[in-house]
């Protein structure tokens, strides 16, 4: 045993100690996450997780058992990724000057790349398919772009229109008649695309704080929106052509709110919040919200989603990695396992 220790410890000498490097370097993967944010895509069966990390590209979870989650694929991006979303298993990645790769991910393992929807010298932020998975919309720092994906290795260009300003999300309404465009610099933009080739403004809004994410309510015509700066916006876009902002949430902690994941009915929100972690919110009286809990991932929280039956919150928690949250309780959130991006 002690031979056997000392030719160890002179291995590690004579390769300058690469392998504790090697291990080192693993756990401490440096992710420029500037002004991302970060899209946590569950699938349906609730047994793999999409996250995009910034330039580290793409990691595929298995996260069928919660307690030991595990990296099962990290795709790459030429740029940064910027903005996920899952349509069946099609997963579109807005990756900056790359443009949105399309994924086959049916199998987690092996994602298959499908096509490219080149945005031209425009770096792509953010994207969106509508529920038949037919049409893709593209938000870049100029605008917004639609695609006609129906056969997604071949993608076609429909229009686009201009925002002067980076669109940070966007969202299909249930008709696939308007896009709601969350205009990072301006705040809300309602776009009639029933004619993709004459995309026109029907309403905006403009609002403080640097619009980054939007949750459309269909059921109440209402939209929620995250503002890094300035909390939580609830919208009344009942009038598409003069949409009306009815209150806003703010728990005064000083974090910078960058994603909304709501319950089934918008009955509960889960916000993700940079310095503050994931607050919990009973939105039961949406005119008076109200905070459940806060749970500190003491990391820098750019996403979240939450499986159908609320009892996970999974957190993007910037470089500190995943965090899986057991939410069966709302009052009181816990911890039940940590993942390294």
């Amino acid at each position: 045993m002690r031979y056997g220790f000392a030719l160890l410890l002179l291995l590690l000498i004579l390769n300058g100690c690469k392998l504790l490097e090697a291990v080192d370097e693993e756990q401490n993967r440096a992710l420029d996450l500037t002004l991302i944010k970060q899209s946590v895509v569950l699938s349906p069966d609730e047994q793999t997780l999409f996250v995009n990390i910034g330039d580290g590209g793409i990691d595929i979870i298995d996260v069928s058992d919660t307690a030991s989650p595990k990296i099962l694929k990290n795709y790459p991006a030429d740029d940064s990724s910027y903005g996920l979303w899952l349509s069946g298993n099609r997963l579109f990645a807005a990756n900056g000057m790359e443009g949105v790769v399309v994924l086959d991910v049916a199998n987690p393992l092996l994602p298959a790349l499908l096509s490219v929807i080149d945005t031209d010298d425009e770096n792509a932020t953010s994207v969106s398919v509508t529920a038949d998975g037919t049409r893709a919309a593209v938000g870049t720092a100029e605008g917004v772009r639609l695609y006609d994906v129906t056969t997604p290795s071949l993608p076609r260009y429909l229009g686009r229109y201009d925002t002067n300003g980076t669109v940070y999300d966007l969202r299909f309404n249930r008709y696939n008649s308007i896009l709601y465009v969350a205009n990072f610099s301006y705040g809300l933009e309602i776009l009639d695309i029933t004619t993709p080739s004459n995309i026109r403004e029907l309403g905006a809004l403009g609002l403080e704080g640097s619009s980054c994410d939007i949750e459309p309510d269909a059921a109440t015509a209402t939209l929620y929106m995250a503002s890094l700066t300035s909390a939580l916006k609830r919208i009344d876009i009942s009038d598409t052509a003069s949409p009306e902002m009815k209150s806003r949430y703010d728990a005064h902690d000083g974090s910078r709110l960058w994603d909304i994941a709501p319950s089934s009915e918008f009955t509960r929100l889960y916000l993700a919040k940079a310095g503050g972690g994931v607050e919990i919110v009973d939105n039961s009286d949406p005119a008076n919200p109200k905070r459940l809990a806060l749970f500190d991932t003491n990391g820098t929280a750019r996403g979240v989603a939450v499986n159908p039956g609320e009892t996970r919150a999974f957190v993007a928690d910037g470089e500190e990695g995943l965090k899986i949250i057991d939410i069966s309780d709302k009052s009181d959130p816990r911890r039940i396992s940590v993942l390294n991006f």
